[in-house]
């Protein structure tokens, strides 16, 4: 019995290690998907119990990581991350401490915006700024947010356009 107990811990712990080399994930996270997986609570308590004290798994490095890939690749406001976090099951504290390293939501807002913005050429400003704006919206940024990046976008476009015209008449 102490075999087979200690066999299916160590599946479980060889599971918990495939799901991590796929990508880093939350306590609760990883607790309910070898839940889902039909270890018992015992096996999974084991388990986590094991990675963390080897630090394979840490919510607050999580969080961290999580904001950070975030900012750099799929900019989102800070207030859609922060949800995120609450549903990968992280702590409250540790959320505060990886939102106060991300950067300002204006600036998330027209990273995001700029890379999105390159699609929309050709359209006029009411078409621009409803997509645009449904973009960000869905990102969830707030109205305050939203209309100043907008505005200067579309502003820049403008510009652009202004001096590849100039350039033409050239």
């Amino acid at each position: 019995d102490a075999l087979q107990r200690e066999d299916a811990i160590e599946v479980a712990y060889q599971r918990a290690l495939l799901l991590l080399g796929y990508r880093a994930r939350s306590e609760q996270e990883l607790s309910r998907k070898l839940t889902e997986k039909n270890f018992s609570t015992e096996q999974v308590d084991q388990v986590v119990r094991k990675l963390k004290q080897t630090n394979l798994i840490h919510d607050g490095s999580f969080a961290r990581a999580w904001v950070e890939n975030r900012n750099n690749s799929h900019p989102r406001s800070q207030r859609l991350m922060r949800y995120e976090l609450q549903r990968k099951g992280v702590a409250e504290e540790d959320i505060q401490r990886a939102i106060k390293t991300s950067a300002p939501d204006q600036e998330l807002a027209l990273r995001a915006a700029e890379n999105y913005s390159r699609r929309l050429t050709g359209y006029d400003f009411k078409v621009f700024r409803n997509r645009l704006s449904g973009f960000l919206a869905r990102r969830g940024f707030s109205y305050e947010v939203i209309a100043p990046v907008v505005s200067a976008l579309w502003e820049q476009r403008s510009a652009n356009n202004n001096t590849d015209e100039e350039k033409e008449e050239e």
